[in-house]
């Protein structure tokens, strides 16, 4: 609430608003967050009873009769999903909330216990899945808050991996290798794309907003990982990938360097399809720029296929993360332009230490780097308060 009471009075004293729309405006956000701190210790309550009422069940499992087990649980479904209609009807949000997220802990665990008591040769990954199936459309109807959409999200990205490690696990590397670059690419542009639709932001704004978001932070780490792979000589690593996978080098090289292209060729389609349609030009073009800047991050290490460079991997990190904070520039996203001068700095730090590792080992050296940090802290906190400052003053004039 401090951070959004502050742009209120700044609009206030700009001009932009009255002093009866800034009272108005800090009233709706403070109705808005109200119930938040108690929505939240509803849910860690709830989850701890869940947890411990399993605790004392599997203290005691193997003396309860398997048909006791089954009904109890089902019992307990039951009572949730009543629960969760009842609170919807009285528009009891945070329970109707917590309600939800238990019916789905006990989905999860009565599916287990099925599995268990009539020994189903199933795995952990198509357990998971058939639960996302079944659970995740009754979230959506019934979740409104970030109480459940969180939860929801991390849960479905956990799951991936473990889906795809049963089911993928026995194809060759290459493909391996191809389905993960897929995903780690492909997936997160999805959630980029899902959590604009306006179809989803009318029906399920938190719920578009979360899957949006963390869009955008797999697609940052995916970029920023990408500048790990430097390191590594990748012509080396793809070919003996080939060579396991029983293929020639070029068509692993095309089957690795594919997937971003693909990428870059859909944000492509995109552009030229929604360009004219969106409401806020500026920020659609610098988001897809944004975008592209993950992409191409991923691509560049597998299209030079050179041996390992650490300079390479210091380049490329700092390039990624000065178009990161231009991003935010424009977006007037102040939080990503502070991380992205605070981690250049870092990564300017750290080539400093992978440049002069044996001079580090004396006390000379480490005097050197002890006033190299104090002065790169100064010069970025001067970077940082230039560029919030020039920010302010673009966002003042337009």
């Amino acid at each position: 609430m401090f951070g959004v009471h502050r742009k209120i009075k700044a609009w206030e004293q700009a001009g932009l608003i009255s002093a009866d729309q800034a009272v108005s405006l800090t009233d709706f956000e403070r109705n808005r967050q109200k119930g938040r701190f108690a929505g939240g210790l509803m849910g860690l309550s709830l989850f701890a009873i869940l947890i411990g009422v399993l605790m004392v069940i599997g203290a005691n499992w193997n003396d309860i009769p398997d048909a006791a087990k089954l009904l109890v649980h089902a019992a307990l479904n039951i009572g949730a999903a009543a629960a969760v209609w009842r609170f919807h009807v009285q528009g009891k949000e945070p329970w109707r909330e917590g309600a939800v997220l238990v019916l789905a802990g006990l989905t999860l665990t009565f599916m287990a216990l099925v599995g268990q008591i009539y020994h189903l040769n199933g795995g952990a990954g198509g357990l998971l899945a058939l639960w996302l199936i079944v659970i995740s459309p009754f979230m959506v109807i019934y979740g409104r808050t970030m109480l459940t959409a969180i939860p929801w999200v991390l849960a479905f990205l956990g799951s991936i991996p473990v889906i795809m490690e049963q089911y993928l696990g026995d194809l060759p590397d290459i493909w391996i290798l191809f389905y993960g670059l897929g995903v780690a690419l492909w997936l997160p542009l999805a959630m980029c794309a899902d959590g604009f639709t306006r179809t989803f932001r009318a029906f399920r704004p938190v719920w578009a907003f979360v899957v949006m978001r963390a869009g955008f932070i797999l697609l940052t780490l995916t970029g920023v990982l990408a500048t790990m792979l430097w390191y590594a000589d990748r012509a080396k690593e793809l070919g003996t990938i080939a060579r396991d996978s029983g293929m020639e080098y070029g068509t692993a090289y095309m089957v690795a360097v594919c997937v971003p292209l693909i990428a870059l060729a859909g944000m492509a389609v995109h552009y030229a399809l929604y360009n004219t349609r969106v409401d806020d030009k500026p920020f659609y073009r610098a988001t897809l720029g944004y975008c592209a800047l993950c992409v191409v991050s991923l691509l560049l290490p597998f299209l030079i296929p050179s041996p390992e460079s650490s300079f390479m991997a210091g380049l490329t990190f700092i390039a990624f993360w000065i178009g990161a904070g231009w991003y935010g520039h424009l977006t007037g996203a102040m939080r990503l332009v502070s991380l992205s001068v605070t981690l250049i700095g870092i990564r300017i730090y750290i080539i400093f230490l992978e440049a002069f590792a044996g001079l580090m080992t004396t006390g000379f050296g480490l005097i050197i780097a002890g006033l190299a940090m104090l002065g790169m802290i100064w010069g970025l906190r001067r970077a940082n308060r230039y560029v919030r400052a020039l920010s302010h003053t673009h966002g003042g004039q337009s």
